[in-house]
């Protein structure tokens, strides 16, 4: 029994003790969650400041304390104690991911209290992160080998009906797009040109096949004489037509090249003057000059 006494005697003669110690000066200690993770785990360092209760304590600026470190979280907490005293704690959520041996360096807590001012250091911990080992002499899990895979003729019938009519659409549709697009070798519509203009070079074009050139060819150039410049001249002889065009200002080799077109196309088709010795191509030549040389669209 006496013992017992003189044993609780001392237990609170040290607590006293260091009551005494905290009241005079503020304690400060340091732990860690691991000390030896693999690169990614997490490690949550603790460091705890005791003091009278409402000094002002002040922590370090995480970004300068941890270097190679990654801080992800970080949390301040005080608890109160008997005595008029507390504890502060601050909790630290760091990883890394190089391997090797990093060190937490020590940390500079200020504590001040209405009287004093204390600046405590917390331990300076070391941490060796490693690479997670693999065993290669297992064999890996929920990985398989690949394995081929035979189709008949019938399961691949459809797919090369679809792509044979695929490819054929394909090339219907270039086709159209550039026989559509196409114009006679000899001129390229501009943009935006008239359909009278498109008419006369389409109906040009036709004419090299043609065997009745002078009678087709006066009706496709009167024709387009008259909407191009807008005049009438259905019933217009070849002189009152050139008349009407000189008017036009139009350029001298322009107007003597559809001059001797039209007076041989129209002797022909009006007279039933046919002159055997001019060349009908010659003509054809000459009057896609014209309508070339009066292009609507520069």
């Amino acid at each position: 029994m006496l013992c017992t006494e003189l044993t609780i005697a001392v237990l609170l003669s040290l607590w006293l003790g260091s009551m005494n110690t905290i009241r005079s000066n503020p304690l400060i200690s340091t732990t860690v969650s691991e000390t030896t993770p693999l690169i990614g785990e997490r490690v949550v360092l603790t460091v705890e400041v005791s003091c009278l209760s409402g000094a002002k304590v002040e922590w370090p600026n995480m970004k300068e304390c941890f270097g190679s470190y990654e801080v992800l979280y970080k949390d301040v907490s005080t608890t109160s104690l008997n005595e008029g005293l507390e504890k502060q704690r601050l909790e630290v959520t760091l990883t890394n991911f190089t391997p090797g041996t990093h060190t937490i360096h020590a940390l500079p807590v200020k504590v001040s209290t209405p009287n004093s001012l204390f600046v405590l250091h917390s331990e300076q911990i070391t941490i060796q992160y490693s690479l997670p080992t693999v065993d290669l002499t297992l064999p890996f899990k929920d990985i398989h080998p690949s394995i081929g895979i035979e189709y008949s003729h019938a399961e691949l019938l459809p797919y090369k009906i679809g792509s044979g009519l695929t490819i054929t659409i394909i090339i219907i549709l270039l086709l159209l797009l550039f026989t559509r697009h196409s114009s006679p070798h000899w001129i390229i519509f501009p943009h935006r040109a008239p359909q009278y203009y498109r008419r006369a070079v389409k109906s040009l074009a036709e004419l090299e096949k043609s065997d009745d050139i002078h009678n087709q060819l006066s009706v496709v150039l009167r024709t387009y004489i008259q909407e191009r410049f807008t005049i009438s001249i259905k019933s217009a002889t070849t002189q009152e037509v050139i008349s009407q065009l000189k008017v036009l200002n139009i350029e001298d080799d322009n107007l003597r090249n559809i001059a001797c077109v039209l007076e041989e196309t129209d002797g022909e088709r009006f007279a039933s003057i046919k002159n055997k010795t001019v060349d009908t191509n010659l003509l054809l030549k000459t009057s896609k000059a014209f309508v070339l040389g009066t292009n609507p669209i520069k």
